[in-house]
């Protein structure tokens, strides 16, 4: 459980943006970047926040993609990433024109584009996996539940006392959220 002093994130579609500030309760310490994950990525220096979350967003992108995404989190995450997704590939399709399920046009952003695995990951991942997660769909409940695990990256010296306990922390502690798919369900995970 953490509270960062401050918290970016990335949407790339308007009306999930206007409705995170609205619904969510952006303060002055969220930062709400309206663009793709590539171009939030450029705008931030190596190293330069603590904790990159990517949760819900990776099965949303192509899988040469998705691992560029990675690559990009190591070289920002000082000290570590966060990435939540279902487990192997989950059909998500959405049709032209049909709303998602908050209601919106992002059906675009809501299809699922690949499948993960922990063994998709390298060295140093560790990870918590949950045989039957998800137990519903856009379309209603699913005959067979599908699994989801969380890939979690700590880099060396990232486990002090200071890092476990962020409020004890004399310099401003950065976390970096991705989130292509409804960012009120991300954000949430990403602010506590």
């Amino acid at each position: 459980y953490f509270r960062p002093r401050t918290h970016i994130c990335v949407e790339p579609y308007l009306p999930y943006v206007e409705r995170l500030r609205k619904d969510a309760g952006c303060s002055s310490n969220h930062i709400v970047f309206n663009c793709s994950w590539t171009l939030a990525m450029n705008l931030l220096p190596q190293k330069s926040v603590d904790t990159v979350f990517i949760l819900d967003v990776i099965e949303h992108l192509p899988k040469h993609e998705g691992f560029d995404l990675i690559k990009e989190a190591e070289r920002l995450a000082r000290k570590q990433i966060v990435i939540f997704t279902p487990l192997g590939f989950m059909p998500q399709p959405y049709n032209l024109g049909e709303t998602d399920r908050w209601g919106m046009d992002g059906g675009y952003f809501q299809t699922h584009r690949s499948g993960w695995e922990p063994k998709d990951f390298g060295d140093g991942w560790q990870f918590i996996a949950c045989k039957e997660f998800h137990r519903e769909n856009k379309d209603g409940p699913l005959e067979n539940p599908f699994g989801a695990f969380w890939a979690i990256r700590t880099f060396d010296g990232a486990t002090n006392e200071a890092d476990v306990l962020p409020i004890r922390r004399k310099r401003p502690k950065l976390n970096f959220g991705i989130s292509r798919n409804m960012v009120l369900r991300s954000f949430f995970l990403m602010s506590i």
